[in-house]
């Protein structure tokens, strides 16, 4: 019976460790309570032959695998081939030198460095894309295992005939400690003034529709409006300035900037319901799930969103049938939030981002591994 306990684990990220914690980052964290951790980083920009470990604070098992290459990053873009095999040939060694066999190697797909994880030698390799793109192959990438969020990425290997199984976003420590002492305390949602209205990730990344969300905010200056996430946009981008511009003017608007999980867990305490509000491009973005729902769930408000279409049945949101509905349903919303908050709607909500922490996601995995191998054996 396979499961993650006293196991040398490699974590393969595309984003490196640093202030924004996200899906890989938080497995790293989980898996590190009863494992040993190593969480790959891509090579530094600056130029020398240096590898090296950093100690995670509070996770005294996560160690992150920081390095230079002696190349100039300005390779990457311009000889990618090379500067590719010199990095693969520095950091199989390095990483052979550490652990020679790992117990499991979990890929995230840094697709632009490596093509496979061929040059991990473990017992079990996972592959796990989270974000579909239109040039994403439905490939193995040299792993026994395929997971993901996203019921579009699990398609493309049904097409080819591979098994890819659905594991949803993850909640993390902060928040589910957060979650269930509210659910052990919950009370009826009162409204007590201005509603306050919340929205956190990247401000700035193209599906977002800002063009309906500022009109949102226009349209409803009682509300107030709260942003947490990077506030950094590209001068040189037309939208993103008129974005910007109306963020920073609006006296509806409070922005907080990146916030870390444990503050921003408790800086939602204040809020009376969250926003999802995206825009599609059905090639590189597809509103089929959001790794932000259950956060936002973990306080038991609802969401007021845009199509999501993993949720479009579910009862727990306030969802628009098109984004040309949305202010439509954005406004019946906040009239009718003692229905929406309602303590019976607070407790599904909360009791499902538990049920989806990444301790719970990680039992699952053992599942999935256990019944494939009880399907050889057999």
């Amino acid at each position: 019976m396979f499961k993650f306990e006293s196991k040398k684990i490699l974590i393969i990220s595309p984003q490196p460790w640093g202030h924004l914690s996200i899906s890989k980052h938080h497995y790293a964290k989980a898996l590190s309570v009863k494992n040993e951790v190593l969480f790959l980083n891509a090579p530094e920009e600056k130029t020398g032959m240096k590898f090296w470990t950093e100690e995670v604070p509070s996770y005294p098992n996560l160690h992150v695998i920081r390095y230079l290459l002696p190349l100039p990053y300005s390779l990457f873009f311009h000889l990618r081939t090379i500067y590719k095999r010199v990095n693969l040939f520095l950091v199989s060694k390095k990483i052979r030198s550490i652990t020679p066999v790992f117990d499991v190697c979990i890929d995230f797909g840094n697709y632009l460095l490596y093509d496979n994880i061929d040059f991990v030698r473990a017992e079990i390799k996972i592959y796990f894309p989270v974000d579909d793109f239109e040039d994403l192959k439905p490939s193995m990438r040299g792993s026994r295992f395929a997971l993901s969020v996203s019921d579009n990425i699990i398609e493309k290997f049904r097409k080819l005939g591979q098994k890819c199984y659905f594991i949803n976003h993850g909640l993390s420590k902060e928040f589910a400690d957060l979650a269930t002492t509210r659910l052990n305390n919950l009370k009826e949602w009162v409204k007590a003034g201005r509603l306050n209205i919340g929205y956190a990730g990247n401000l700035f990344i193209p599906f977002i529709d800002t063009c309906l969300l500022g009109k949102i905010i226009e349209n409803n200056p009682d509300v107030m409006f709260h942003f947490f996430g990077s506030v950094k946009f590209d001068p040189g981008i037309a939208w993103q300035v008129a974005w910007y511009k109306l963020l920073t003017e609006a006296k509806n608007v409070k922005l907080y900037g990146s916030v870390k999980p444990g503050e921003l867990a408790i800086r939602f305490e204040d809020i009376d319901a969250f926003l999802l509000c995206y825009k599609p491009d059905n090639k590189n973005y597809h509103a089929e799930n959001s790794h932000k729902i259950f956060e936002y769930f973990s306080t038991g408000r609802v969401i007021i969103s845009t199509p999501i279409t993993i949720y479009k049945k579910s009862k727990l949101f306030c969802m628009s049938e098109n984004n040309e509905q949305f202010e439509v349903t954005f406004n019946d919303a906040i009239q009718k939030l003692e229905k929406y908050n309602a303590i019976e709607y607070a407790k599904a909500r909360i009791l499902l981002s538990l049920d989806n922490e990444y301790t719970r996601q990680i039992e699952r995995i053992e599942a999935i591994i256990n019944k494939a191998e009880k399907s050889t054996l057999n």
